[in-house]
């Protein structure tokens, strides 16, 4: 069996791209409790619920847009996600000195991963 040369970068990035979550899904499941401690922490319903899900839809949509299936959708799904999260968790705008600096930093770099992957669903959904 044979890859594409030109498929294997597209794949490469996907999985560049996708890597915080899935990393995320992994570390959030290797330590529940934790993980757990931490979605309470951020204010949000039902923590025990709220984490599984979030694995679920890190591991999930990251699998889909790698292997190419349902990519627009899980790309939304991660996008509306990392949205949502940078505006709960990274809020630089209520901090001053280092936490501002940090959260600013960590909320743009999640722009820019959305971004990555607005650029990962068209390029693995192109025929």
């Amino acid at each position: 069996m044979t890859t594409d040369p030109i498929i294997l970068p597209e794949i490469i990035g996907t999985v560049v791209v996708t890597v915080p979550f899935w990393v995320s899904a992994w570390v959030k499941a290797s330590d529940l409790n934790k993980a757990i401690c931490e979605i309470a922490t951020l204010g949000l319903p039902f923590p025990r619920a709220t984490t599984a899900a979030v694995i679920g839809l890190q591991a999930s949509a990251s699998a889909l847009i790698i292997t190419g299936y349902l990519v627009w959708p899980s790309a939304f799904a991660l996008i509306a996600f990392t949205g949502l999260a940078s505006l709960q968790a990274h809020r630089f705008w209520e901090h001053d000195g280092i936490l501002r600096t940090t959260n600013f930093n960590a909320f743009m770099a999640n722009i820019g991963l959305i971004g990555g992957l607005l650029l990962g669903a068209v390029v693995r959904s192109t025929p």
